[in-house]
């Protein structure tokens, strides 16, 4: 059966069906998650490639909602580089990156966490 929604509409629809979990589940889900391809993988050619990006991007806008943290590892490590050039324009995961580089500087009344101090910060808290 071939699915009509747009892309937008079949990620709203993941992120509709994950708000009934739990945080935990959430992360175990993330954890599960095969890594995405890279972008010139042949791979995209195929609807179930696309279907797992659909997954991932529901995620990390499940996980920005919720602030989940440990969420920003297992998405960094999923992406495909080309994902994570995307994923760092994309509002849902700059809002989960800001709580992830923020936690480990000065004190953000954003999230509660921590605020970062320069770019070499922000760099560093990414590859860590």
């Amino acid at each position: 059966m071939h699915d009509e929604r747009s892309p937008d509409e079949i990620i709203a629809a993941h992120v509709a069906e994950r708000a009934r979990l739990r945080d935990d589940e959430v992360v175990a889900e993330l954890m599960e998650l095969t890594p995405l391809p890279d972008e010139d993988d042949d791979a995209y050619e195929s609807k179930s490639t696309w279907a797992h990006v659909y997954v991932f991007v529901a995620l990390a806008d499940v996980a920005a909602i919720r602030k989940l943290r440990p969420a920003a590892r297992l998405l960094l490590q999923r992406a495909s580089y080309a994902a994570r050039e995307l994923a760092h324009g994309c509002g849902a995961f700059a809002s989960l990156e800001h709580c992830v580089i923020a936690r480990r500087s000065m004190p953000c009344a954003r999230c509660s966490t921590t605020k970062p101090t320069s770019s070499a910060t922000k760099q560093s808290a990414l590859s860590r």
